[in-house]
């Protein structure tokens, strides 16, 4: 995960000497641009990121809680390819907007993190989680829960938890104390400073951009950032610096593989035939939670003018002009595409109804072709959904999927299992117990992404080399 990454070489690439375009190029990106590698295959090495788990893992296993700055050299020196710009002294605003997005929009107000495998072990700590306020992140979907104070809990399901959340809270914290340096040296960011809590901040985000040296884009992905808590965010990152701690609670093999089988309890009643307990067939699909639900469903489609007319109003990520450029040449394809993807946003911004009676009408409307959805089941962050093949409606599925002979679907006894996919050996653990539970499995299909910060929305990129970094294979 922390490979360059390879892509096609292309007519103006300044590799000497110059392949023959479409063969594999290495390129990586540093804090000056894009430069060529040889053609092979780049050597990698893992003994900074052993070095980095060794640190955090070593720390973590202490009874208290650890600064996150303990964590800093290690991960800097790691040469993470999601944090490219770990060691410079410009913001590396790329690493800061994507750790933000998988963090709650409370984080300014966080000081430490509490990661834990069961309300037990919380409760155990003196920490009274089921009082907490449950907080969401944009990019993960990982239980947290809130005390409104200073304290975040983080539910965790094995240890691809721990690699995931320590080096996002790592580099958080790493980019926002570069921010602060900045703004607390600058007139305007001693302006913020002084300004007063829950007013209105009134400060312009380019005039902000430009002290920290920022180009526009990247003063778009700062606001994105903090998101709706733009102005607390900002005002919290000019006053002071970040000094998160971390702590691990106490845990074993053993409560991950019972964290796996309270999850699976809850989703297993709605498996369940009702007449009687009979496990039907079984499809299993790891795949994000949108994916199979907007083929199958329907709502984008039977809402399409609704999604239309919200995005030529709201303009979300200026996609309302591609949107009519694709109607107008006719391209059903794209169409289709843009309204699986803008009914996120319109479904928190756009529905009459408001967000949670529009999910509600969703919900409903995806029950009629025998579709449920189970949110955070035995409390894990890995969300489910059960699909009866039967009750598929061949009118509301996406013209792209539609095959003859596909009302023979109504004779299925099977139902298609999607599973919003788990990272790492939680995807063991939660695939262990289903096999474990499930009637015949007919399938297993996953399907997932590599995450890279050079690129925009809707960019691919295929990878030539897979490396385990642990196996080094």
């Amino acid at each position: 995960m922390f490979l360059p990454l390879p892509a096609l070489c292309r007519d103006d690439c300044p590799a000497m000497p110059r392949p023959r375009a479409g063969t594999p190029c290495y390129i990586f990106q540093d804090s000056h641009g894009e430069r060529p590698l040889d053609r092979q295959p780049p050597r990698t090495t893992s003994d900074e990121i052993d070095l980095y788990m060794r640190t955090y893992y070593s720390l973590l296993r202490s009874s208290g809680e650890v600064r996150v700055r303990a964590f800093e050299e290690a991960h800097s020196f790691c040469d993470s390819s999601l944090h490219a710009g770990a060691r410079d002294a410009e913001p590396d605003i790329a690493a800061f907007a994507y750790s933000s997005a998988r963090l709650p929009a409370c984080m300014p107000a966080v000081q430490r993190i509490v990661m834990g495998q069961s309300h037990e072990h919380f409760e155990a700590a003196g920490l009274m989680v089921r009082a907490f306020t449950r907080v969401r992140t944009r990019g993960r979907r990982r239980p947290l829960r809130f005390d409104g104070d200073a304290t975040l809990a983080a539910f965790i399901t094995s240890t691809s938890d721990i690699d995931d959340l320590v080096p996002i809270v790592t580099a958080y914290q790493l980019e926002w104390n570069k921010i602060h340096l900045i703004l607390a040296s600058s007139t305007l960011g001693r302006q913020i400073a002084e300004s007063s809590d829950g007013e209105p901040l009134g400060v312009d985000r380019f005039a902000v951009g430009k002290v920290l040296g920022l180009s526009d884009h990247d003063t778009e992905s700062l606001r994105a950032a903090f998101g709706e808590a733009w102005d607390a965010g900002l005002r919290a990152v000019a006053r002071r610096e970040s000094d998160l701690s971390i702590r691990l609670l106490n845990g074993s093999y053993s409560q991950y593989q019972r964290a796996a089988q309270r999850w699976w309890g809850d989703i297993e009643p709605s498996y369940l035939r009702p007449a009687h307990p009979r496990r039907p067939a079984v499809y299993f699909v790891s795949s994000n939670t949108h994916s199979l639900i907007n083929l199958l469903g329907g709502y984008a489609h039977t809402h399409r003018d609704s999604i239309m007319d919200f995005a030529r109003t709201k303009n979300p990520e200026q996609l309302a002009e591609p949107l009519d450029q694709a109607l107008r040449r006719g391209d059903e394809v794209m169409v289709t595409n843009l309204t699986y993807y803008l009914l996120r946003a319109y479904l928190h911004g756009g529905a009459e109804s408001g967000p949670t009676q529009a999910l509600a009408q969703v919900q409903a409307f995806d029950a009629e072709s025998g579709i449920v959805s189970l949110e955070s089941p035995g409390l894990t962050d890995v969300c489910a959904q059960r699909i009866q093949i039967a009750q598929l409606r061949p009118d509301r599925i996406d013209p792209r999927v539609r095959v003859p002979g596909m009302e023979a679907l109504a004779k299925s006894d099977a139902v298609i299992l999607n599973i919003d996919y788990p990272l790492g050996m939680a995807a063991y653990h939660h695939l262990s117990r289903l096999a474990q539970g499930a009637g015949e499995i007919r399938g297993i299909y996953v399907m997932g992404k590599a995450a890279t910060l050079n690129g925009r929305v809707g960019d691919v990129t295929m990878s030539t080399v897979v490396h385990d970094e642990h196996s080094k294979n």
